[in-house]
């Protein structure tokens, strides 16, 4: 499997290193973090601890995002997690360590947790209220080519705060979400509180 996926990505990637060598290169330099003068963009709490000078240098910054994604593959994996909570977990963990994150890439998280939002009062509070501190962030957040539409001393940290929250809001509906199973993939002849994402289904006892 990791060979076809090796193979499938080389395929699609070598007309654009035969064609157009350079804003390819461009292309990788800039999303896979290989310039350090270059802003970030978007609001993440990378991105705010850049403005105010406290920026990860880019080897860590590449380290912790292979790390985070490496257990996020691995753990589903070992732990035999469903497709849909597997994934999840994934764009999370992509979503809290790559610093390269603007605010319409939540959605993708909000189109993931959507499912246990449908009928869990508790992920759709807290999806809901997560953008209202990431739309405070976005207006303290500097551009790639613009400065912050709101800025002031400090307004970075304050900046890192909101966009800190807006995250930890996120984590905390995956981390109710991933404790059972959503909508999409339970037994409709058993009560959802009974189905849990993250374990095997229990074996029926014998009948003595």
């Amino acid at each position: 499997m990791a060979l076809m996926i090796i193979v499938v990505t080389a395929l699609i990637a070598l007309p654009f290193v035969l064609f157009c060598r350079d804003d390819f290169s461009s292309f990788l330099n800039f999303y896979f973090l290989g310039d350090d003068s270059r802003p970030t963009g978007g609001h993440s709490i990378w991105h705010f601890l850049r403005m105010g000078g406290w920026g990860v240098p880019t080897v860590v910054q590449l380290v912790i995002l292979g790390l985070a994604l490496t257990f996020a593959y691995l753990y589903p994996h070992h732990q035999k997690w469903p497709v849909w909570e597997s994934i999840t977990l994934v764009a999370l963990a992509f979503f809290i360590f790559y610093p390269k994150i603007h605010g319409g890439y939540w959605m993708i998280l909000v189109a993931l947790l959507s499912v246990w939002a449908v009928d869990d009062r508790r992920v759709l509070i807290r999806l809901s209220a997560a953008f209202v501190p990431m739309i405070g962030a976005t207006l303290l957040a500097a551009g790639e080519t613009r400065p912050p539409t709101i800025e002031f001393y400090g307004s970075w940290f304050i900046g890192f705060l909101l966009a800190l929250i807006g995250l930890l809001l996120f984590v905390d509906a995956a981390r109710i979400a991933l404790k059972r199973r959503p909508f999409v993939s339970t037994d409709p002849t058993v009560s959802p509180d009974d189905q849990s994402s993250c374990l095997p289904a229990s074996v029926p006892e014998r009948q003595s």
